[in-house]
């Protein structure tokens, strides 16, 4: 209810790729709940440049790389 109701109230959800093999189950569902509620997702790709998850690969709108400037102007360009 606290996550669905913080995906609510934001204007997008940025998911970081290294989190993705600990973090699974969660980060699923917090796709599955952006998808719901419309709200965009933009991917990070991790420090190494490893391959993004299929999942991220597939729902992102966008993947960029794990650089302050470039997260936040994918922010300012695909929040709603």
């Amino acid at each position: 209810l606290l996550l669905r109701r913080r995906i609510e109230e934001c204007n997008c959800v940025v998911l970081f790729a290294e989190m993705y093999g600990r973090y699974q189950g969660w980060m699923d569902l917090v796709i599955d709940m952006a998808n719901e509620l419309h709200k965009p997702l933009i991917g990070v790709k991790d420090r190494e440049e490893s391959p993004v998850p299929k999942r991220m690969q597939i729902n992102c709108r966008v993947t960029v790389k794990y650089q302050r400037n470039v997260i936040v102007a994918a922010i300012q360009e695909y929040s709603l």
